[in-house]
């Protein structure tokens, strides 16, 4: 691999020789980079060791013991951005890419399709990679999973983030406005910050005294513009 940037590698998996080849493939590919390679069976557990222990790329199985594995990607929606499925389904790949997952390796794999796979990986650390489609909302142990192209608008509260959806509704997610900005795709624009609009939603802007600019959306609801984004929101509408 090109790049020395360190590696702490999770694999979901429940298949032992699976997990095997995947840590002996590892280690030959990425060499001293690899700085840890662990292992967790089921959802839960991997859920448990990212909230605690955060992983730099994650390998996941969605098929784990008769569970669906993306739910690990609706739990902990920033690290679909993070992730390469591994899987002998490949009509999931569709669902996989959806999720915003940087790749989709098949099984059986060889070391040479593994080591692409990281170097994709590489590629796009630390640029943004391949957008998620999804954002994932947690009540307790409840997850619900709302489409981003039902999103208006995000506003800061702190250190969460409230959801304004088109319909309407509001809803609190448990992440920053600054550790969601990396995973949402080119139509979502932070025009100050404690704002990040959808620019479909835009209605129009306008300007008051003072060198003052607001974002109307199409359901009414306004968003203030820093100084520093107002000539590019004016290019929008020219």
């Amino acid at each position: 691999m090109t790049s020395e940037t360190p590696i702490r590698l999770l694999s979901i998996e429940d298949e032992p020789l699976i997990a095997q080849r995947l840590k002996r493939f590892a280690t030959s590919i990425l060499g001293e980079q690899l700085v840890s390679f662990s292992l967790c069976e089921s959802i839960e557990e991997g859920l448990e060791f990212l909230e605690a222990r955060p992983a730099d790329l994650l390998l996941l199985d969605p098929n784990l013991q008769g569970e669906d594995g993306f739910k690990v990607l609706e739990r902990v929606t920033s690290y679909a951005a993070q992730t390469v499925i591994v899987s002998a389904h490949s009509e999931r790949a569709a669902t996989a890419f959806d999720y915003g997952v940087i790749d989709f390796v098949s099984k059986p794999f060889d070391e040479p399709r593994l080591a692409l796979a990281f170097e994709r990986f590489q590629t796009r650390r630390p640029k943004q990679a391949t957008a998620a489609k999804y954002l994932s909302f947690r009540t307790g142990r409840r997850v619900e999973v709302v489409p981003l192209e039902d999103v208006a608008l995000l506003r800061g509260a702190d250190k969460y983030s409230e959801v304004l959806l088109a319909s309407g509704d509001i809803k609190l997610h448990d992440k920053a406005l600054g550790k969601l900005k990396p995973h949402l795709p080119e139509t979502f624009l932070r025009i100050h910050k404690s704002y990040i609009v959808r620019l479909d939603q835009v209605d129009r802007y306008e300007s008051f005294p003072g060198n003052k600019m607001e974002l109307v959306l199409h359901n009414g609801e306004r968003a203030p513009v820093s100084r520093s984004k107002m000539a590019d929101v004016r290019a929008l509408f020219q």
